[in-house]
């Protein structure tokens, strides 16, 4: 018997957020045949396999229903939550093993009581398009109203997507995404999916699309949203900056980014990034709630 815990990461005001199957394991990772099958049986985006790290720490591996991926936020964090529920966190800051190397997790107490997670990211890497592959990017999408003042253009921190601004949050919630279209675009350019963002008066508003792996739309995204505040510190700065809930420094950003507005989970991602030596060093952060226990009586690891 398999159990899996369902835990919403990146919560906003105590509900919405993204859930993520996390399997704490005793021992070594199953085969991945085993983990795929379980992350099938369980249906959400992503679900995360746990162990105990040599020297501490955890080692994560993630899983969507139709492969493995290297790295995922929102799963991070919930894992994270899972071993602080059961008074089992690996010490603070959090050192996690994942595919897409070496990461940080930092636990904080926040002013509102709650418990956030933040996790570091690896520094961000983009990458221009053609306008031959901003048209085959485009033509993924139905009623896509571009933010012509900024590239289209592909990020990743461990996660490759297309990065897509658009012109207004009203715009962003209309757009209509071809999953053929864009499943054979993200194949084709080797990333994960797609995430659009706009820029609103008194917040950044994103949508995540990624067919190719089985997940047609994710209400939070962690590592995407992680490239898009490093996307906003070097393309967008002035832009953010007049946003009532960002704050700058000369070398630094911070803003909430909410997701998830069309599917009717709001959620609410925490999101710094600092430049140093034109490096940047991007974090996601956001709270947990647990939510109920799956139980796999057909697979056993």
């Amino acid at each position: 018997m398999v159990a899996v815990k369902i835990i919403n990461s990146f919560t906003y005001n105590g509900k919405g957020g993204n859930p993520a199957g996390v399997v704490y394991l005793n021992g070594n990772f199953p085969t991945d045949q085993t983990m795929l099958s379980i992350a099938k049986a369980i249906g959400l985006s992503e679900t995360v396999f746990v162990r105990d790290r040599v020297g501490g720490g955890y080692s994560m591996r993630y899983f969507t229903p139709e492969a493995e991926v290297p790295l995922c936020g929102h799963a991070t964090l919930a894992a994270c939550y899972d071993r602080y529920r059961n008074n089992a966190l690996s010490g603070n800051p959090i050192v996690i093993e994942t595919g897409a190397g070496l990461i940080q997790v930092d636990q904080i107490h926040s002013s509102d009581r709650n418990v956030h997670f933040w996790m570091a990211q690896p520094s961000p890497i983009f990458e221009a398009l053609s306008p031959e592959s901003i048209a085959l990017v485009t033509n993924c999408f139905q009623s896509l109203k571009q933010n012509s003042s900024l590239p289209i253009c592909i990020g990743s921190t461990g996660l490759r997507d297309i990065i897509i601004p658009i012109e207004s949050r009203d715009a962003l919630n209309e757009v209509i995404m071809l999953p053929s279209a864009l499943s054979s675009v993200s194949e084709h350019f080797n990333v994960t999916g797609a995430h659009l963002f706009a820029i609103e008066n008194d917040a950044v508003y994103a949508r995540n699309f990624a067919p190719l792996y089985g997940i047609d739309e994710e209400s939070a995204t962690g590592t995407s949203n992680g490239v898009l505040i490093a996307y906003l510190q070097k393309f967008a700065h002035s832009a953010v900056t007049i946003t009532a809930n960002a704050k700058e420094s000369k070398n630094a950003l911070q803003c909430t980014i909410l997701q998830g507005e069309t599917m009717g989970k709001l959620s609410q991602i925490l999101t710094h990034v600092v430049s140093k030596n034109d490096t940047q060093y991007p974090t996601v952060g956001g709270s947990c709630i647990a939510d109920h226990t799956v139980y796999l009586c057909d697979l056993a690891l």
